[in-house]
């Protein structure tokens, strides 16, 4: 395929770099091998599935996730801060302090389009050796996941359980959906669903902010509950 793209001089496939595209190839051809292989065990074991496995779909955006090995965006350091060098670019995109970055080993990068805009995606892989799981461990924290109780969590060592309530995160998430639905029926009323534009300023900002709410929360929690782990 990377050949025939050469050799008919496909404008789209010669506008970007070589190691983007192939890497774009690569991911079609493994959704239509996964395609073919569920076919094939669909034939054989129908009763494994609730409908027959469909064709990948058709990217319809103009904009989709591009990825970059360590050659096409490399990473970069200097006074102290860190950046990316894209190929066929000559000013680097500046990501934050060398620090945030120490003991970390560079792997790739992805330009995903998001909320209107675009975000970089990078990939490190931590030089970081975890401790072994032990075979029979003494002292068990057990976490129960949930909506209205986001985390119900207890022990076997005599300290008091604890909930991390989810009231908040769900009427967040309620209030969202409405407002979701109102911004949605002013931009596609008098049109059809299906050429109608669903995608306004207003409706990425709404979106992001969700976005970042949950990530707040979640990462809180984990937070809370990875040093208490970490004490106990």
């Amino acid at each position: 395929l990377d050949a025939i793209f050469k050799y008919t001089d496909h404008p789209t496939y010669r506008r970007m770099n070589s190691q983007v595209n192939q890497n774009a190839i690569k991911k079609t051809v493994k959704s239509w091998k996964s395609y073919f292989q569920l076919q094939k065990d669909y034939a054989i074991h129908p009763e494994k599935y609730k409908a027959r496995p469909r064709i990948p779909g058709y990217v319809k955006n103009l904009a989709m996730t591009a990825a970059y090995t360590n050659q096409t965006a490399r990473f970069i350091c200097k006074d102290g801060r860190a950046y990316l060098q894209f190929v066929n670019h000559r000013q680097p995109v500046l990501i934050g302090r060398e620090s945030l970055y120490s003991d970390m080993t560079y792997v790739k990068t992805e330009v995903k389009p998001q909320y209107g805009g675009y975000s970089i995606l990078l990939t490190f892989k931590e030089d970081i050796i975890l401790p072994e799981v032990p075979k029979f461990p003494k002292r068990i924290l057990g976490i129960d996941v949930g909506v209205d109780n986001f985390c119900a969590v207890a022990n076997n060592f005599g300290d008091a359980p604890f909930l991390i309530k989810g009231g908040a995160v769900k009427s967040m998430n309620q209030n969202f959906n409405k407002e979701r639905a109102r911004l949605l029926s002013e931009v596609t009323k008098g049109s059809d669903s299906t050429h109608s534009k669903k995608e306004t300023k207003r409706l990425h900002t709404l979106s992001r902010k969700r976005e970042t709410r949950l990530r707040d929360f979640f990462y809180k929690t984990a937070w809370y509950l990875v040093r208490y782990a970490k004490q106990q």
